[in-house]
């Protein structure tokens, strides 16, 4: 779906449904987080409210394959998301996800409005100012790789330092796998924990869990269908799709995990 915006155009991939809102914000779109929430969320119905997600990822303006300016989500983080979630009958996001770029845009934005979201979760963040984080009040997950030098550990531990309520995590990629950038993964499991414990990770900024709107959703242009979502397209990156082969392991399996990983090589850790 392509939502026409001030000024630019969002290309979205959307799971829809009439419950929570999760906004994954990624520089590029990886298909493994959109499929991997939704089908713990399943499995993890009795300590949620709801086992049912409204997934949007998106494509930054610049990004996959969105149209404008790569500035713009850089520069007006904020006032693109909340653009973004206002068009699709929304007053706030359940959760809003990022990588890299994408999760300081998340960052920033939840700096300048605490409304915006219940929930924010980033990996491999590229962070700036990091002080200012103390005025995030969202139960925040962060996911490090000890060995990304663009990345470094350093600034996430002063992130956690700084976040009123962090939910922090280190990996080493050559020691562990499973964390991100696969299906099942470490992150998506350690972000339904944080939203299911809210004696430990209470909201803090009260939303209520739907965020519906009385704003019908703005008008928008037909995208493409699921396959049109599975395969990369021009310059998408092919090794971030999601195969059928990939979707047929991780269905068979998932329902067997529990917390630990079987890794594809059939290990455990």
């Amino acid at each position: 779906m392509v939502l026409e915006l001030s000024g630019c155009s969002a290309w979205l991939r959307l799971d829809l449904d009439e419950s929570l809102a999760v906004f994954l914000v990624l520089a590029l779109v990886r298909n493994w987080l959109v499929f991997d929430i939704a089908l713990r969320a399943q499995m993890m119905a009795k300590n949620l409210k709801t086992s049912k997600f409204y997934h949007v990822a998106l494509d930054c303006p610049g990004y996959g394959r969105s149209e404008g300016d790569r500035q713009t989500i850089r520069s007006y983080p904020r006032a693109f998301l909340c653009d973004v979630i206002k068009s699709l009958g929304k007053k706030h996001a359940f959760g809003l996800f990022g990588c890299s770029q994408g999760a300081c845009a998340v960052l920033n934005a939840a700096v300048e409005d605490s409304k915006i979201s219940s929930y924010v979760s980033v990996y491999h963040p590229v962070g700036h100012d990091v002080k200012r984080y103390t005025r995030i009040v969202q139960p925040t997950l962060l996911v490090f790789d000890t060995e990304d030098a663009g990345h470094p550990v350093s600034v996430g531990r002063l992130m956690k330092r700084y976040l009123p309520c962090s939910h922090y995590f280190e990996f080493t990629a050559s020691k562990h796998s499973g964390w991100v950038d696969c299906s099942p993964s470490q992150m998506a499991l350690k972000f339904l924990e944080m939203i299911g414990d809210k004696a430990k990770f209470p909201r803090g900024n009260n939303l209520d869990d739907t965020g519906n709107s009385i704003r019908l959703p703005e008008c928008a242009r037909v995208g493409g269908g699921f396959n049109c979502w599975r395969y990369a397209h021009n310059r998408e990156v092919k090794d971030w799709e999601l195969t059928e082969e990939e979707e047929k392991y991780y269905r068979d399996n998932i329902r067997s995990f529990d917390g630990s990983f079987v890794n594809r090589g059939g290990g455990e850790h």
